[in-house]
This record gives C-alpha cells, sequence and structure tokens, in this order.
C-alpha cells in the first residue's frame, strides 16, 4: 500500500485535492508498520541473534541500500527471486535519474545548462552559441535568396533576349 500511494505521490502536485488526504494515509501506515517492526518483529530478532550477528545484519542491509530503489516501483514483486532482480534493475535506473537531475538542478541553480554530452556551460555562453548558429543560418538563407533571385533575373533576361531576337527574326524576314 505505501508503494502504491508514494507512487501516486510522485506525480501528484502538492496542490492537488487529494493531496493531504493521501499523504495522511501514508503517515498512518507508516507509523502502523513502524510500530509493528519496533514492538513485535525487533524484539525476537535481539532475542535470537548475538551482537556478532546484529552487527552482521546491519552491514548487510548498508550495503543492500546503495543498490536499493530510491523511488516507488508498486508494480515490482514482493517475493523473492523476483523483488531481488527488479530490485537492482530498479535501483540502477533511480541512481541514473536521481543524478541526472540532480546535474540538471545544480547547472540551473549556477546558471549553467547541460549540453547533450553532459557538460555545461554558461548561459551567456550558450545564448551566444546559439545566436552564432542562428546569425549563420541567417547569412545561408540570406545566400540562397540572393542565389535565387539571380538565378530568376538571369532567366528573365534569356527570355528576354530570346524574345528579342524572336521579333528581329520575324520583322527581318518580312
Amino acid at each position: 500500500m505505501v508503494k502504491w500511494l508514494l507512487s501516486e505521490l510522485d506525480g501528484m502536485s502538492p496542490d492537488a485535492e487529494r493531496f493531504d488526504a493521501k499523504v495522511s494515509v501514508l503517515m498512518e501506515s507508516v507509523r502502523h508498520h513502524v510500530q509493528e517492526e519496533e514492538s513485535e518483529m525487533f524484539p525476537r530478532v535481539r532475542k535470537a541473534l548475538i551482537r556478532s550477528q546484529l552487527d552482521e545484519l546491519g552491514g548487510l542491509i548498508e550495503r543492500a541500500k546503495k543498490t536499493a530503489p530510491t523511488r516507488p516501483h508498486p508494480a515490482a514483486p514482493d517475493e523473492p527471486p523476483g523483488n531481488v532482480v527488479s530490485g537492482l534493475v530498479a535501483g540502477l535506473i533511480d541512481r541514473v535519474r536521481d543524478s541526472a537531475t540532480s546535474t540538471v538542478r545544480k547547472a540551473a541553480s549556477t546558471g549553467r545548462r547541460v549540453t547533450s554530452r553532459g557538460a555545461t556551460e554558461t548561459r551567456k555562453r550558450a545564448v551566444r552559441k546559439a545566436s552564432g548558429t542562428r546569425k549563420a543560418a541567417a547569412t545561408r538563407k540570406a545566400a540562397a535568396t540572393r542565389k535565387a533571385a539571380a538565378t530568376r533575373k538571369a532567366a528573365a533576361k534569356r527570355t528576354r533576349k530570346a524574345a528579342s531576337r524572336s521579333r528581329k527574326a520575324a520583322t527581318g524576314s518580312r
């Protein structure tokens, strides 16, 4: 249930009508889960394991957190082996997405933009570069327009000359 709520909230604006209600349900569900773990599950684990086993378990959990998904995936399987495989893939995808989002945010906050290769450049430089590209395109377009006009002008001139020759030939033959 928590995964579904997180997924719904992830795509929802905080101004949405149902946002507050969904957050309330999420908070209650998480509180219930935490209470259940702390009052029932953790005491059983503490009784069943010795200190070194608990430390080892803590280390395993820390390593698992490094590859675990960072976003909700409600359609992902909940049981092994599906949850292990999908969790690794989802974790990798989430980290790439998080990294890209972070890079874009940092670039935006420092007045830079991200280029197609992931590098950043200042806005002024980007504008200058785009402006140069637009100027070059405008120059090419103007040159093409001039060339087309010259071609039309030359064609018109040839047509006039041909018409003139035809008139002269027609009047000279009479």
